[in-house]
């Protein structure tokens, strides 16, 4: 005969604290093993933003691989309309006849369960398990225990320790602040959620959009751009869906007709000063910056200057600037004599690649007696002076 846990929940997403709480009750149980069970529609909580059931399952699935006693099971999700747990328990019951269930709960859901459908069906299957938030907790439940549930005929145990306390909440609110949700989430469930995108507020399809105002070598160039932000945002630690928006969008009027430019840099009340007046392949980062806010409605304005800056740089570049203008040169496509020694240093430093690029842009910009402008000097002296301190 075989213990097994039984852990349920929205996993909206799965966090560590889920996965250390089943470790300890495994621990403090002795149990052989312990199933993830995500609901389908779970009647007791309402979320605007509930992942679907296919990627909370995955998620699930992904946090449970390097645990071979964690097994995830998709029997609610299975089930059309709201689950129930007393459904559950009883199909659990067929499929194990001869092991023994235990029911594990947080504080709040235990103290609900007189409220649950059919609970003396619950009671009759498994054995309840509640994990205090905090010591201050174990009393209430276990007066709960005896005074409510234990005359309904549960047998129930509550745990002397509290676990990690994560709200899934916070971490869906954070979704791009990597270094908020390093030890809150494991690292393939926030990869996964990166990739998908989930938890993001809707907005619009910003490839679609590009797609339509360039061809495919620029079409392609932008969306390397982006990868390539996100990338390096994970590494330092930057915002990886503001990096995204502003590598997708940096080339944005870089198709645009010369003169449809100069109409939507003028309407956006600036005047281009003398080297860029005579340097239309500057156009693209002002006219661009103007368009996003104007026609795009983006209203970051890191995000703003990140698309503005990206071609010159400047003295006092934010992380996101320095991202976006390294990313441009990095980019999945570049092949120019000097890339893959660009790309080594971005993994090192930002500003040492920044400091690499400025010098070829620079040598390339003299060579062909161009004008250079302040911005790109004053961006390669403000990043030499602070390396030297």
């Amino acid at each position: 005969m075989s213990r097994i846990g039984i852990f349920g929940g929205t996993f909206n997403p799965v966090h560590n604290g889920h996965v250390l709480l089943c470790e300890y009750c495994k621990r403090e149980l002795l149990l052989d093993k312990v199933l993830l069970i995500p609901d389908n529609t779970p009647p007791h909580k309402i979320s605007p933003d509930l992942a679907g059931g296919s990627d909370r399952l995955q998620m699930c699935r992904l946090a449970a691989k390097q645990f071979p006693w964690l097994e995830v099971s998709d029997i609610e999700l299975k089930r059309e309309g709201k689950s129930y747990t007393y459904e559950t328990l009883l199909s659990l019951k067929e499929l194990y006849p001869s092991d023994e269930l235990f029911l594990i709960t947080g504080a709040d859901m235990f103290l609900t369960l007189h409220e649950w459908k059919n609970p003396e069906t619950i009671f009759r299957c498994a054995s309840l398990i509640a994990v205090p938030r905090d010591s201050s907790d174990k009393e209430k439940l276990t007066d709960y225990y005896h005074q409510v549930i234990e005359p309904m005929g549960a047998r129930a145990m509550v745990l002397d320790e509290p676990v990690m306390e994560v709200s899934s909440t916070f971490i869906r609110s954070h979704i791009g602040d990597s270094e908020a949700l390093s030890s809150l989430l494991p690292t393939q469930v926030y990869d996964y959620i990166c990739q998908k995108g989930l938890y993001r507020k809707k907005e619009m399809d910003y490839q679609s959009i590009i797609r339509e105002l360039m061809g495919d070598y620029r079409f392609t160039h932008s969306v390397n751009v982006a990868q390539e932000a996100v990338t390096l945002a994970r590494l330092y630690g930057a915002d990886e869906h503001k990096a995204y928006v502003a590598g997708i969008l940096h080339d944005v009027t870089k198709e645009i007709p010369h003169e449809e430019q100069l109409q939507i840099i003028k309407d956006g009340g600036i005047i281009l000063d003398n080297v860029q007046q005579n340097a239309p392949k500057l156009w693209h980062s002002v006219s661009g910056s103007v368009y996003v806010r104007t026609k795009l409605g983006v209203t970051d304005e890191d995000i703003i200057n990140a698309i503005r800056y990206h071609t010159t740089g400047r003295a006092g570049m934010s992380l996101l600037e320095k991202i976006i203008y390294t990313a441009d040169y990095t980019s999945a496509e570049r092949n120019y004599n000097g890339a893959d020694v660009m790309r080594e240093k971005s993994r090192k430093s930002l500003e040492e690649a920044m400091i690499f690029s400025c010098q070829f842009t620079l040598q390339n910009l003299s060579a062909k007696e161009a004008a250079i402008h302040p911005d790109q000097l004053f961006c390669y002296n403000d990043l030499v002076l602070n390396r030297k301190g």
